[in-house]
């Protein structure tokens, strides 16, 4: 696994450190706090719309389901009334 430990977080801090000094240092934390909260912020409305989405889409599936039961009834009910003769005629009951 590749972790990061405390030596390698203090090489980092003292690379930006020396790289920006004391005074932006402040300045990039708050700006990096503000980018993870925004970047946080748009993956939960993304997952929020993803899941709105799936679950509609399974409620089109559940309505299209309950749909063709339900004509396969009414097809079950009016087969029953029609007989198939042995002279091979259709009659009604």
């Amino acid at each position: 696994m590749s972790g990061l430990g405390f030596v390698e977080l203090g090489a980092i801090f003292l690379l930006v450190l020396i790289l920006f000094g004391p005074e932006e240092l402040p300045k990039l934390a708050r700006f990096m706090a503000r980018l993870v909260y925004q970047m946080k912020n748009v993956f939960l409305r993304l997952e929020k719309e993803w899941n709105l989405k799936y679950q509609s889409e399974n409620t089109s599936d559940k309505d299209l389901k309950e749909c063709l039961t339900n004509e396969a009834s009414e097809i079950d009910e009016k087969s029953n009334h029609v007989k198939y003769s042995e002279s091979n005629e259709y009659k009604k009951q």
